[in-house]
């Protein structure tokens, strides 16, 4: 359909907003109609407006949309094709300054494998009775089930036991505290609904990496502060000394800022960090 058009505008959606390239060279629309060549039943129908809008010259068509250099649609379509080559249509495009579909085709290919990977390795860290419920946390976005507290209960008895396995799980992955993916909240939901008395004997003196991180990260969250208010004042400062060292040494502004907020309290620099006696109060380093 696109090889009978005269001539083809190229613009962002919505229709109107400027033409980025125009052309009426036969030989280039013949080869943009052979990038846009799809499948030949519509799989999906994407919701958003496009990534760009192909106007189309022609009795047959009059544009066809371009869905984040992967799928088009076109009006009267019954959805979505898949085009048969994505980056044949990438390379069209870059190679007549628009590069920015290819762009955001990468990043959304990195960010679909950054999640697979965290993704996999969150599954290898949950606990045994936890991983038969893993697609299930993922599709519904839940943060709790009756199902799951009653196996992770099975498996793990006693409370302290569980919030060290609980802790380990939340500190897992080193990643952000912010902007992770939303089945880690699970970890902190069991954790919110634990006495901060055996939250406190999950951590002791001398616990591990993972555990370090899980606790700060949990300490330090806003949901922390918000439904367990005043519960940060309770841990003893050699337990927020620990972490706070721990999160030092990570040297990730975000996590020193959110923890010292948290758990910084009475306990004075020169206890964190040895040596560290005359530099400014309240810096860790």
């Amino acid at each position: 359909m696109v090889g009978a058009a005269t001539r083809v505008k190229c613009r962002l959606p919505p229709a109107g907003s400027p033409i980025l390239y125009e052309t009426a060279d036969a030989g280039d629309i013949a080869a943009l109609a052979a990038a846009l060549s799809s499948e030949d039943e519509a799989r999906s129908y994407c919701m958003c407006i496009g990534t760009l809008i192909f106007e189309i010259e022609s009795p047959l068509l009059k544009a066809v949309t371009l869905h984040h250099g992967v799928t088009i649609r076109w009006e009267g379509s019954r959805g979505n094709f898949s085009l048969n080559s994505p980056d044949a249509i990438m390379d069209w495009l870059s190679t007549r300054g628009m590069p920015f579909v290819r762009a955001e085709y990468d990043e959304t290919r990195r960010q679909i494998q950054q999640i697979s990977t965290q993704s996999s390795r969150w599954r290898f860290s949950l606990p045994r009775s936890l991983m038969p419920f893993f697609d299930d946390m993922r599709v519904t976005r839940a943060e709790s089930d009756p199902a799951w507290s009653a196996a992770l209960e099975a498996q793990y008895p006693d409370p302290v036991e569980r919030a060290q396995i609980l802790l380990d799980l939340y500190g897992s992955t080193g990643g952000p505290w912010t902007g992770f993916p939303y089945w880690e909240s699970v970890a902190e939901r069991f954790l919110l609904g634990l006495p901060i008395e055996v939250l406190i004997a999950a951590v002791g003196e001398t616990s591990g990496e993972r555990r370090c991180e899980g606790a700060a990260r949990l300490f330090s969250g806003p949901r922390f502060g918000k439904e367990r208010p005043g519960d940060c004042a309770r841990i003893p400062v050699p337990v927020r000394r620990l972490l706070l060292a721990h999160v030092d040494a990570a040297r990730d502004p975000d996590k020193e800022a959110r923890a010292r907020a948290a758990l910084g309290g009475a306990v004075e620099v020169d206890e964190l960090v040895p040596g560290a006696r005359g530099s400014t109060p309240g810096m860790l380093r």
